[in-house]
C-alpha cells in the first residue's frame, strides 16, 4: 500500500485510459477472485517487490488458499521504507533462504495461482505496476491491466454517492473503519 501522494508519482507511468477503465468495475458476486498485496523496496521505478501475498475468494468467500513469497532485495532499502513494512535488508538471508527456490520460479508459481482470475488490490495501479515490473525482470508474461480491480476506486465510486465527504477516506484502514470492520493495527 502507498499514500495518495506517493501514488501520484506513478500515475504518469500508467496510461490514463488503462488506469481506471476497468479498475473501478464491480464484478459479479460469483466467481473466483484473487486479492493481492505487495511490499516493495521503495516507490521509484528502480524499486521492486520484496514480498507478495495473495488470497483466493470463490463466490464471495475466502477459501483458505493463499500464495506468499519473499523476493531477495536487489537494492539496499532505506530506513524509511523498512519502517513501513518491517522487512530489513538482511531479513531474506536470515529467515527465508532455506525455503527458497528461485525468484523467477516463485513468480511463475504466482501466475499459476492467479490463473485467469480477476485480481483485487487496494490502490491496484501501484500493485499492477510492481507485479508487472517484476514479471518483466524475469522475462515472464505480464498481467493485463483489465484483470485488475482497485478496491480503493470501487470504495470511492460506491460510497461517494452516499457520502460526498468520503474523498478523505481512501486508505485501507479508513475504508475498514468506515464499515466498522475490526482491523489489527499491527497489520497496517
Amino acid at each position: 500500500m502507498t499514500s495518495s501522494s506517493s501514488f501520484s508519482k506513478f500515475q504518469s507511468s500508467i496510461d490514463a485510459n488503462e488506469r481506471y477503465q476497468y479498475m473501478s468495475n464491480i464484478p459479479p458476486k460469483t466467481g473466483r477472485y484473487i486479492i493481492v498485496d505487495t511490499e516493495t523496496t521503495g516507490m521509484s521505478k528502480s524499486d521492486h517487490i520484496i514480498e507478495l501475498g495473495a488470497h483466493e475468494i470463490i463466490n464471495g468467500k475466502l477459501t483458505g488458499a493463499q500464495f506468499h513469497i519473499y523476493i531477495k532485495p536487489r537494492i539496499i532499502m532505506s530506513q524509511s521504507i523498512i519502517k513501513i513494512h518491517s522487512i530489513t535488508n538482511d531479513y531474506y538471508d536470515k529467515y527465508y533462504k532455506d525455503s527458497y527456490n528461485s525468484d523467477k520460479y516463485n513468480m511463475e508459481q504466482f501466475l499459476k495461482f492467479v490463473g485467469s482470475s480477476l485480481i483485487f488490490a487496494h490502490n491496484a495501479p501501484f500493485d499492477l505496476m510492481f507485479i508487472n515490473n517484476e514479471l518483466r525482470f524475469w522475462n515472464i508474461q505480464t498481467i493485463e491491466p483489465k484483470r485488475f480491480r482497485c478496491t480503493m476506486r470501487i470504495f470511492y465510486n460506491v460510497v461517494s454517492n452516499v457520502n460526498p465527504l468520503v474523498q478523505s477516506v481512501m486508505n485501507l484502514r479508513k475504508c475498514c473503519e468506515y464499515f466498522n470492520l475490526n482491523v489489527n493495527e499491527e497489520k497496517f
